[in-house]
């Protein structure tokens, strides 16, 4: 199975494509950053996406999705 990542900037049309490729019968798998963000947050930490640590924490919580 081929797997795709979208990234853009705010407002480029990354969640316009993902509800089309749904509607076009594909699996998809919704971004996981804001919600590690409030995770983070609620933790305390200000502004998680300037660790190390943010990337390797989104990618987990998406392979948690991808199942």
């Amino acid at each position: 199975m081929k797997r795709f990542i979208l990234t853009g900037t705010s407002g480029a049309g990354k969640t316009a494509i993902l509800r089309q490729l749904e509607l076009d019968g594909f699996s998809v798998v919704e971004e996981a950053a804001t919600d590690v963000i409030v995770l983070e947050q609620a933790r305390g930490v200000t502004e998680p996406w300037t660790r190390c640590s943010f990337i390797a924490m989104d990618a987990v919580l998406v392979h948690r999705f991808d199942r």
